[in-house]
């Protein structure tokens, strides 16, 4: 009997305690991964989600379809970079 006794404190206190602590610290850092891809992953994707979305709108209202348009914005902003060119080089 004092064999099993001893064999079963080294089970309750060695083993269980290996075990426990291992539960513990996974128990730990899920904790944290849970919070990091919550916050700052999720964070990151939503943010360019939001920014996409938001230059879609704008783009959207910029939009009108007119080739005539077009050509002049084109020719403008060709003017604008020779003009800077000009300017600064």
């Amino acid at each position: 009997m004092k064999g099993s006794e001893k064999l079963a404190f080294f089970d309750l206190k060695g083993i269980d305690g290996a075990v426990n602590a291992v539960r513990h610290s996974t128990v730990g850092l899920s904790f944290f991964s849970g919070f990091f891809d919550l916050r700052f992953v999720d964070g990151i994707v939503n943010l360019s989600a939001n920014l996409l979305g938001w230059g879609g709108n704008l783009w959207r209202k910029i939009q009108t379809g007119v080739v005539q348009h077009y050509a002049f914005i084109l020719t403008f902003g060709i003017f604008s970079l020779i003009t800077i060119y000009l300017i600064f080089f």
